[in-house]
């Protein structure tokens, strides 16, 4: 028998708050429950990387009145809702609709089951260890600084680092990454011609800052995003270095939300659809 006793967003961001702490959020982060009230009931969660108009219209039209997004819709402080830009008219979109929102940013980037799990499952790596692990509940000083030593048991940390099962070269694994990634384009620079590509480093979304970290540990490639033009040069030509774009490496991060929410509305009996939005949230397209 369905409980009968719906939901409520406080509920919801209990289980999220057990999957990725808030604590683990960078400090430049807004995560939590941004938009809405704790007591208020859920009918239903929709799940996106991103907040867009398509996402919340697709929510009002589902009747999912709970939208999590891995991106929060704004990080700085804002004076005033106006709706004369675009952050401003989602927020209140969100308000006269009934929509709450909720984000799970940094903390689930850093919790050893969150969004670059998904990316080293996907390439099939083994061996797998943070590439800058965390001690347990710190919270990451500004610029990422604050680290355990590498290998350390810890079950937080920033980026990961793993094995191919077998070796392979830049052309086989640029396209592999391209084809399970859907990129439109993978910016990259290649490392040494004859060298064989086993020792993978990934980071999901602007992961540029641990390229010395990935280079240190002997990292043979290193998957990211939001490259600039400067850091391509910091390799000195040693490692493959990939920016495959910020919403190709993140695009599975929904699916980590989905699963774990819908094993908890199952245990609670509860009437509550969970789904990840129909809506492609990635404002990049590629000519060709």
């Amino acid at each position: 028998m369905t409980n009968q006793s719906p939901l409520s967003c406080g509920d919801v961001a209990r289980w999220l708050e057990t999957l990725a702490p808030a604590h683990l959020a960078e400090d430049y982060d807004n995560v939590g429950l941004l938009v809405g009230e704790s007591s208020s009931p859920v009918s239903g969660i929709l799940i996106a990387l991103d907040i867009t108009p398509e996402v919340l219209a697709e929510a009002v039209r589902l009747g999912a009145n709970l939208v999590i997004s891995h991106h929060p819709i704004w990080f700085r402080s804002r004076k005033s809702l106006r709706g004369d830009d675009f952050v401003s008219r989602q927020i209140l979109f969100a308000i006269r609709n009934g929509l709450a929102l909720y984000a799970c940013h940094t903390n689930l980037d850093s919790i050893r089951d969150g969004v670059n799990r998904t990316i080293v499952d996907r390439l099939g790596l083994q061996n797998v260890e943070f590439l800058r692990p965390r001690k347990a509940g710190a919270k990451a000083a500004a610029g990422h600084s604050e680290h355990a030593g590498h290998g350390a048991f810890c079950e937080a940390g920033t980026g990961m680092i793993g094995e191919l099962p077998k070796a392979t070269n830049t052309e086989e694994l640029l396209a592999q990454v391209r084809d399970l990634f859907g990129c439109g384009c993978i910016r990259y620079t290649p490392g040494p011609a004859d060298r064989p590509l086993r020792k993978i480093a990934v980071c999901g979304g602007a992961g540029s800052f641990l390229l010395e970290t990935a280079m240190s540990l002997g990292a043979d490639a290193f998957l990211t995003a939001d490259v600039t033009y400067h850091q391509f040069f910091e390799t000195c030509g040693e490692m493959l270095f990939m920016d495959i774009g910020h919403f190709e490496s993140e695009q599975f991060t929904s699916e980590v939300l989905r699963d774990y929410l819908r094993v908890q509305v199952a245990a609670e009996e509860a009437e509550c659809p969970v789904r990840i939005t129909d809506m492609s949230t990635n404002p990049v397209r590629y000519f060709s």
